[in-house]
Formats: C-alpha cells, sequence, structure tokens
C-alpha cells in the first residue's frame, strides 16, 4: 500500500461535496488531506471527511487532516467530530 494525499480546493458544499467523494487515494495505507486551499465550505466538507474516515477504517488505513478552515472546525466541535482534526 502507498501513501496518499488530497488537497481540497475552492468551495467544498453541499453542491459541490459529491464531486470528491471519489478521489479519495484507494489503496494507499496514509492519507492526507490539506484543506489549506478551502476558500468556503458548510457542513458537506465534514461529512465528505467523515465519509473518507469510514473507508479509511475499512480499508485499514489512517487519515490525518490539515488546515481545516476555522469555520469547519467550529462545525466539527458542534457536531461532536472534533477528532476529524485532532
Amino acid at each position: 500500500m502507498a501513501d496518499g494525499s488530497i488537497a481540497l480546493t475552492g468551495a467544498i458544499t453541499v453542491y459541490t461535496a459529491h464531486e470528491w467523494v471519489d478521489r479519495y487515494p484507494a489503496g494507499a495505507a496514509s492519507i492526507t488531506v490539506d484543506a489549506s486551499a478551502v476558500r468556503a465550505c458548510d457542513s458537506a466538507l465534514i461529512a465528505l471527511l467523515l465519509a473518507w474516515r469510514r473507508r479509511a477504517k475499512r480499508e485499514g488505513a489512517t487519515i490525518t487532516v490539515r488546515n481545516l478552515p476555522e469555520s469547519a472546525v467550529a462545525l466539527a466541535n458542534i457536531y461532536g467530530v472534533a477528532f476529524l482534526v485532532a
């Protein structure tokens, strides 16, 4: 298994998150998600990260999220999933 990385960009919202679902790096043992280029987001970003985390767990991979926008960090805290950004 190789390592994988995903650089999220632009707006990750209810209107665009579906475009990212299949960009998960299948077969990677370790995945890093860089959200530094996300310019707008809503709870769909949190849902996307949770879906990727579930898939990583099923595949025995680890996933790390970096540079999550403050608004997404706040949503993760509200929803009780702050472990996404820990």
